[in-house]
């Protein structure tokens, strides 16, 4: 697989802010500690992650039918947007123990340049349940099952396992219709607020 590629965007940005981050222009990726194998510019991927971790947030009305929609975002019409320039786009749910599915974010793929790139995205705090259940649930707890040593804020990691079978089904989904496996996609993991803490 080409190198994993992780990108946290966990604070607010709008949508002409990625114009100005010049510090996150450029990275040096490593393969083991002291040796470099490539110099890329992440201009693009910040922006392609602003773009994504803005489109997985729902529409109002959907998010509606179970609470009290806290967000004015316009995640839908930007993950039409998406569509309409050829990205393949999944959403994948939290199964909440008290409300059922609650929406979680989007994988998208998409072919460009001979690179095929599949991205994760987990939408900020939307709904009273992602508050609830997830931000002021703060007590520390281990999660064994991840492989982590130490702690996990206890609210983001319930929200990821709860999504995280959901998320591997639309992972497999994805690929499947695009003829691909996991080896043969760069990867670009984002998510915005409580969604760039969530991922674990």
């Amino acid at each position: 697989m080409r190198v994993l590629k992780w990108l946290l965007v966990s604070a607010t940005i709008t949508s002409n802010a990625y114009a100005n981050l010049d510090v996150l222009t450029d990275a040096i990726w490593e393969d083991s500690p002291g040796r470099v194998i490539t110099t890329q510019h992440r201009g693009n991927l910040v922006k392609d992650a602003v773009i994504a971790s803005s489109a997985s947030y729902n529409d109002k009305d959907l998010i509606a039918i179970k609470s009290i929609p806290i967000s004015k975002q316009k995640g839908f019409e930007e993950r039409q947007r998406l569509v309409e320039n050829g990205y393949h786009v999944i959403t994948f749910s939290a199964v909440s123990r008290k409300h059922g599915d609650v929406p979680a974010g989007i994988v998208t793929y998409k072919e460009e340049n001979g690179i095929a790139r599949l991205t994760i995205a987990y939408h900020g705090s939307e709904s009273l349940e992602d508050f609830t259940e997830a931000n002021l649930w703060a007590f520390k707890q281990k999660n064994d099952e991840l492989g982590i040593n130490g702690y996990v804020h206890g609210g983001f990691n319930t929200r990821y396992m709860e999504s995280r079978e959901s998320l591997f089904d639309a992972i497999e989904h994805i690929l499947t219709i695009n003829g691909k496996s996991i080896q043969d996609v760069d990867i670009l993991v984002t998510g915005h607020s409580l969604g760039g803490r969530s991922l674990t």
